[in-house]
């Protein structure tokens, strides 16, 4: 079992170094192509909805994130934590801005994207946010 960690500021401008990061690790676990596309989506998309969290919280420095790799023989797990409040599940529905409505519906959509492209998703709100990706690497050998 190896464990890499990655530390970036909040910011959607260093998102492509996850996507690398997500692409060289499960490289070397022999996922397939289309497995490594779906783990840099998801993984990208936990990214946004941290950095989307941040925002709605009205944090004036979002701060950093925490990219957590924990390659396994059975799976790659890739969890994504940001500081803040946890209230960032529930969505603002009696809210009179349409803008902060329509942030919130960007939130459902990524975590409607994360669960469909990954085997698992476990969600953390305890202590910030925090977002555990899983896909399994177990390959099916028959033909």
């Amino acid at each position: 079992m190896s464990e890499v960690h990655l530390q970036i500021p909040a910011q959607a401008d260093y998102l492509e170094l996850v996507r690398l990061t997500v692409f060289g690790i499960a490289s070397k676990l022999n996922l397939t192509y289309e497995d490594i596309e779906d783990l840099k989506v998801a993984v990208s998309e936990a990214c946004n909805q941290a950095i989307l969290h941040a925002e709605l919280t009205g944090n004036a420095a979002p701060g950093e994130l925490g990219i957590r790799f924990d390659a396994r023989t059975e799976a790659l797990a890739v969890t994504v934590k940001a500081p803040g409040s946890g209230a960032f599940l529930a969505a603002p529905s009696g809210s009179a801005e349409a803008g902060l409505q329509a942030e919130a519906s960007k939130i459902s959509l990524g975590f409607y994207l994360m669960k469909a492209l990954m085997d698992e998703v476990e969600v953390d709100a305890q202590h910030g946010m925090e977002v555990t990706l899983i896909k399994y690497t177990n390959i099916n050998t028959t033909t």
